[in-house]
């Protein structure tokens, strides 16, 4: 028997229902918003973070709306400015293609550096779709997944852009599993035009050591 990837919210409405809660969520690549993580967890602290500039008046519509705080800046592995490619309908902007073709140049910080003297409430939630550079992001968080509970990050099957620096899907899991997180869920398939292969698709992290880990057998 075959059964479909569940979508995300299916999959954080079953985590919700073994007993998980957020008490902060970390949506890096807001874009438009992330339904699935404000409806899911209503109570939780939202941080919004998302560096297209025709965003920020949105994103801070939504730190209103959800009590929470708004980071109009882009993130990866080291703090500067970057220029950030931003396409028509600003959904898909990328530091990835920004720095093959220019754009307009955004700061740039590192989770740590952002969240080094804050105590965020746990269980903590990291969330990161940016177009070729979530792996990035996570390097430059690497003291934050200490206090993490869940990551949800969007993966490439190849390359972003051709370029190899940038990780693909199995150094991203070699990276998360260097820092104590395990693969629990697979959902947001995506294939690539050019061949119809799978592109890219989103996974999800849980503790090594959290409850989600504590069985290993089938049934």
């Amino acid at each position: 028997m075959t059964q479909d990837l569940p979508s995300m919210a299916a999959y954080l409405q079953r985590l919700c229902d073994q007993g998980f809660t957020a008490g902060s969520v970390i949506d890096v690549g807001t874009c438009y918003g992330t339904p699935e993580l404000t409806a899911t967890f209503p109570d939780a602290l939202h941080i919004f973070i998302e560096p297209a500039p025709s965003l920020a008046s949105r994103i801070d519509a939504l730190a209103r709306a959800h009590r929470g705080e708004a980071y109009a800046i882009a993130l990866a592995d080291r703090p500067g400015l970057a220029p950030l490619h931003v396409p028509q309908g600003v959904e898909g902007a990328s530091l990835v293609w920004g720095a093959r073709y220019g754009g307009t140049l955004v700061r740039v910080e590192t989770l740590d550096r952002l969240f080094a003297q804050r105590d965020l409430p746990r269980p903590l939630v990291i969330k990161t779709d940016c177009q070729g550079h979530d792996l990035a992001v996570l390097r430059g968080g690497a003291a934050l997944l200490a206090r993490a509970d869940l990551v949800v990050a969007e993966a490439n099957l190849f390359h972003p852009a051709g370029e190899a620096a940038l990780g693909d899907f199995a150094e991203m899991i070699a990276f998360m599993r260097g820092h104590h997180f395990a693969v629990h869920g697979l959902f947001s398939p995506r294939m690539r035009p050019r061949d119809g292969a799978l592109g890219q698709i989103d996974i999800a992290f849980v503790r090594e050591d959290g409850p989600f880990r504590t069985h290993h057998a089938w049934s």
